[in-house]
């Protein structure tokens, strides 16, 4: 009994040493990795961010450029944020209140809405666009860009559900053609034996979906 005891103390000290380790990490890469001010000048003394915390009602629809991503007047813009796990295993997180906290307490600007592909296409498709579009409205009404986030895992190639692809992400463009705030992850984890080819094939196929209405 005393050895099991020993061992148990032992460990809680080894877990609360690994919690104060990591908090000094923490500390650390914030002490010496200071945030980046408005417009600050990169290497060759070119302008690195003109925003920090970009807005929809300030920068409007953002699209690449080269390597950057800017505004709808040109300038160059970052965007910080946080991501969801699969939106149908952890609905009670989609709500006004915490996107409102994300956005004026975290001071970000972007959320990602991760729908997990196979419950959409399995099944699970009224709940699921039912808690897209709760999130997206959430992070509108909080000033945020949102990250449509189609998330391919257990199916390996996208290329299985197109169909599904098209239906779903051909409804949201539409439906908020207007809102500046989208923002589309079209194919985040393909695995398995699936290769650019298969993405590429893919993306062809429904990107125009898509374009035609933003």
């Amino acid at each position: 009994m005393k050895s099991i005891a020993s061992n148990k103390r032992i460990i809680i000290r080894r877990c609360t040493l690994s919690v104060m380790l990591l908090g000094m990490l923490i500390c650390l890469l914030f002490c010496c990795f200071p945030r980046v001010s408005a417009g600050a000048q990169g290497e060759y003394g070119k302008t690195m961010y003109t925003s920090l915390t970009a807005r929809p009602s300030e920068n409007g629809r953002l699209t690449a450029s080269g390597t950057d991503l800017v505004d709808s007047e040109g300038n160059a813009v970052q965007l910080r944020g946080v991501s969801t796990h699969g939106l149908a295993w952890y609905p009670d997180y989609i709500n006004n209140s915490l996107f409102k906290e994300v956005s004026a307490d975290w001071n970000c600007n972007l959320i990602r809405l991760a729908m997990y592909s196979e419950l959409y296409c399995d099944g699970e498709k009224k709940e699921n666009l039912k808690l897209m579009k709760k999130g997206i409205d959430a992070a509108i009404k909080a000033d945020m860009y949102v990250l449509v986030d189609w998330h391919i895992l257990a199916d390996d190639d996208p290329n299985i559900n197109v169909d599904e692809v098209i239906e779903f992400f051909d409804m949201i463009a539409e439906e908020y053609k207007d809102s500046p705030n989208l923002l589309f992850e079209i194919c985040n984890e393909p695995n398995g034996t699936t290769n650019w080819g298969d993405v590429l094939k893919y993306s062809n196929k429904f990107i125009p979906v898509i374009r035609k209405h933003i």
